[in-house]
């Protein structure tokens, strides 16, 4: 008896570690998925490429700024830098808040869609955070479907 109760604990061990991993994997997709949108020109259509580098995800509040004067070139490597943190990054399931942030002076301003390149009401993080919504929702709807054996 005491045997079949010590593999029970193990199991239901086992699986609860194995849901914290999944939930864990989800946040970083969905954090990544984020970070695409934003370096995306599509959705962050300003020329320079200083704001679509200066975005940070990040577990607390706070960002790095890119460097002003860099070529495209250059700020595309803040963006690699960011996604390569991203993968790398270890998620903690009880972190569940990521805050996504642009300490530019301008980067409010752009939000508020005072751009010729970024105008309207939903200029960047709404437009993001509407794409975002339904891929969100089908990540979560394939998580919960899963099956823990």
């Amino acid at each position: 008896m005491a045997n079949d109760f010590a593999q029970f604990k193990r199991e239901v061990l086992r699986i609860e570690k194995e849901m914290i991993q999944d939930a864990e994997e989800l946040q970083q997709s969905i954090v990544l998925t984020a970070h695409n949108l934003l370096a995306s020109p599509q959705y962050s259509p300003i020329d320079k490429g200083r704001y679509i580098a200066s975005h940070q995800f990040e577990t607390k509040r706070g960002a790095e700024t890119a460097p002003d004067g860099l070529n495209r070139s250059q700020y595309d490597t803040y963006i690699a830098k960011e996604e390569k943190q991203i993968k790398q990054q270890r998620f903690n399931f009880a972190n569940a808040v990521y805050y996504i942030a642009n300490n530019l002076a301008y980067a409010e301003a752009l939000e508020g869609g005072r751009s010729k390149q970024a105008p309207g009401q939903n200029a960047i993080y709404g437009k993001v955070n509407l794409i975002l919504q339904p891929i969100i929702k089908k990540k979560m709807e394939q998580f919960n479907k899963k099956v823990y054996k």
